[in-house]
């Protein structure tokens, strides 16, 4: 049977120079899945770990475009296999991110938060347009798994360095950047095939007070597998739908009920008062 990874032109990791457990890490998640996985690695910037994460997405986009690759798959060094993870399902996004068009970014882990504190974001993403049966139309913070296309990479060689190229270095979070700079064309694998070791320390920099707090947290997100049943979301919402007929139907008949009842109740009340008037 064919690797279900030969539809992504290319499949790169970022890992930082020395980090040595983390890429045996991905070495042991390529053993596993077949995954291509070749690795960019990546130095420690001098303007920090923002900075250095941004620089290290912007260039293996610039790699991929260079070769002439027609998409790419990106990784960080920091995944893990979700419980969800399907070779099937890996193949179809493959099959998708080849012959689709109009697409820039497919994501394959994801937190189905459209930003630091977008509560509503997990129901957003339960009634996201439906794709194909495994991708919706949706994109999401995290970039530990996704894929961008060709012209994808372009928009981000050229925004992302012209944000490297301010003053100070970048000052956004990869992430939340990617999620402006495309104008639509997202989508996301459900459920996500892989999700991030959260309870592994962070090598990128947590400016906001929402991103401290998840860091502290961060750990819980692992142990419960927290972003993977939120990826699972689409899948019910079927039921939720069918619920809320159910409920709104319901709903309706007690209205009718209660019209009734309170109609004959005072045609009942207006008969009574005539017979006293007669009497």
């Amino acid at each position: 049977m064919a690797n279900p990874y030969d539809g992504f032109d290319a499949v790169i990791c970022i890992s930082l120079e020395g980090a040595s457990e983390r890429e045996q890490n991905m070495k042991q998640i390529a053993a596993v899945t077949g995954a291509p996985i070749e690795f960019y690695r990546a130095r420690r910037h001098a303007l920090g770990g923002r900075h250095g994460c941004f620089h290290s997405h912007v260039q293996v986009a610039r790699l991929a475009y260079e070769r002439g690759c027609e998409n790419v798959l990106i990784f960080e060094d920091d995944v893990r296999l979700s419980p969800g993870y399907d070779p099937e399902i890996i193949r179809h996004a493959a099959d998708f991110a080849r012959g689709k068009t109009g697409w820039n970014m497919l994501q394959l882990g994801y937190s189905t938060l459209r930003h630091n504190t977008d509560i509503l974001g997990p129901v957003h993403f339960m009634f996201a347009e439906k794709e194909t049966p495994h991708i919706v139309r949706h994109g999401s913070m995290l970039c530990h798994a996704y894929c961008l296309s060709r012209p994808a990479m372009r928009t981000m060689i050229l925004a992302g360095g012209a944000h490297l190229a301010q003053p100070g270095g970048a000052t956004a979070q990869v992430d939340a950047f990617i999620l402006q700079i495309f104008k639509g064309g997202y989508f996301a694998v459900t459920p996500l095939q892989f999700d991030q070791k959260w309870c592994s320390a962070s090598y990128n920099d947590s400016a906001t007070f929402v991103e401290r707090f998840f860091r502290a947290n961060q750990c819980d997100a692992e142990t419960w597998d927290l972003f993977y049943h939120l990826s699972m979301l689409p899948g019910v919402r079927r039921w939720v739908e069918g619920a809320l007929l159910l409920l709104s139907t319901a709903l309706a008949v007690l209205i009718v009920i209660l019209v009734h009842y309170y109609s004959a109740r005072s045609a009942r009340s207006v008969r009574s008062s005539k017979k006293r008037i007669r009497t």
